[in-house]
């Protein structure tokens, strides 16, 4: 499974600022694309900001499948984590 990532960059309405927007292709599964935008008020910023989008995109993607492995385990009978109280 092929990844790829895009950085789209665009002035607001406004033009006293920028969106990024950042995707992200079969991050999750194959064929699925996950983006997210972010405004930053400089040029200068960009690149940090595409840096949070993409760390978010991850994030989202590790806690999808730490869902989906729940899940899963849940339908085979496998017994749930160990909680203290």
């Amino acid at each position: 499974m092929e990844r790829s990532m895009t950085v789209e960059i665009a002035n607001t309405a406004d033009g006293l600022g920028l969106i990024v927007r950042v995707c992200e292709d079969n991050i999750c599964q194959e064929g699925v694309t996950v983006c997210k935008e972010g405004f930053t008020s400089s040029m200068h910023l960009v690149e940090k900001k595409a840096n949070e989008l993409r760390s978010a995109i991850r994030k989202q993607a590790a806690d999808t499948f730490k869902e989906i492995q729940q899940l899963e385990a849940e339908a085979m009978g496998a017994p749930g984590p160990i909680h203290d109280c």
